[in-house]
């Protein structure tokens, strides 16, 4: 009787045995399952940026991946002209008709080729602003709708940003200030509320019935590209604030933000960037 019921109890604590580890199993893989893929990153560290001020982030999730003084407010030069874009697009009367004045063709520098006398959309001088980086659209946007850097800075108050303040719609002014966590949050939330201005940035050109611009971005000629605005004025040093779809070392693909503000070479600085996400950084 005793070797009979020592029998039964090595089966049954060999059952329970075999049992509780197929239950274990069995959790560790839901545990596998409901465990969301992350990014892991080696410890070695950004070498030779030249920026005052740089980050690099996930889009989808906002995660900081790298960063070197991301709070600091600097002023960012013609990266100004993605929310001065937005906001005449949602606030102003995109669809109407204006001509450019004298007061407009002032303004510095030449990207745009707008012509005083010319009559455009309001609408298609969103790609002179975003292609080349047109001042004299911006101008045009600002002198139409005189309320428009308000509203950018009633956007900027909107999203929550502390470093960032706006005094005109194309940049020149050094008083356009932000920092790269900011613009981060520009960025995220324009392409996905307003990603039809993010996409107009991914153009290598546009042509209307009187006039054409060339897309004069740094990057527009590297296929993982996917928008953003760069610029540079004496007091900003170079900037951008841009997208790359990123190819990572398990075979991932993310869609990456780049911001650079207070750099000496855009794309050397990019590069640098660029090349140490590739090698260091994995989503699995």
């Amino acid at each position: 009787m005793k070797r009979f019921l020592g029998k039964v109890t090595v089966a049954m604590l060999l059952t329970l045995a075999l049992g509780g580890a197929v239950v274990v199993a069995s959790l560790l893989q839901a545990v596998e399952v409901l465990v969301p893929p992350s990014f892991s990153m080696s410890l070695a560290t950004v070498q030779n940026v030249s920026a005052k001020a740089w980050l690099v982030f996930d889009l989808e999730t906002g995660q900081t991946l790298y960063s070197f003084n991301e709070n600091k407010s600097l002023p960012i030069a013609s990266i100004t002209k993605l929310p001065a874009a937005k906001m005449m697009y949602e606030q102003g009367d995109i669809w109407a008709t204006t001509m450019v004045s004298w007061a407009d063709v002032a303004e510095e520098g030449r990207a745009g080729k707008l012509t005083a006398g010319e009559t455009y959309l309001m609408h298609t001088l969103l790609f002179p602003l975003l292609l080349e980086s047109s001042n004299d659209a911006a101008h045009v946007f600002l002198r139409t709708h005189p309320e428009l850097v308000d509203e950018m800075n009633a956007y900027a108050n909107h999203l929550g940003l502390t470093a960032t303040t706006f005094a005109d719609t194309s940049g020149l002014s050094d008083d356009n200030v932000s920092s790269a966590s900011d613009l981060r949050t520009v960025l995220r939330d324009m392409y996905e509320h307003s990603r039809q201005l993010i996409a107009i940035t991914t153009l290598p050109a546009y042509y209307s019935l009187d006039n054409g611009w060339l897309n004069n971005s740094p990057y527009i000629d590297i296929p993982e590209y996917r928008g953003g605005k760069h610029g540079y004025t004496y007091a900003a040093g170079y900037t951008a604030a841009v997208l790359f779809e990123e190819p990572l070392q398990n075979g991932s693909v993310r869609t990456l933000g780049y911001i650079l503000l207070g750099s000496g070479d855009l794309r050397l600085d990019m590069k640098l960037l660029r090349d140490h996400v590739q090698q260091h950084v994995r989503f699995e």
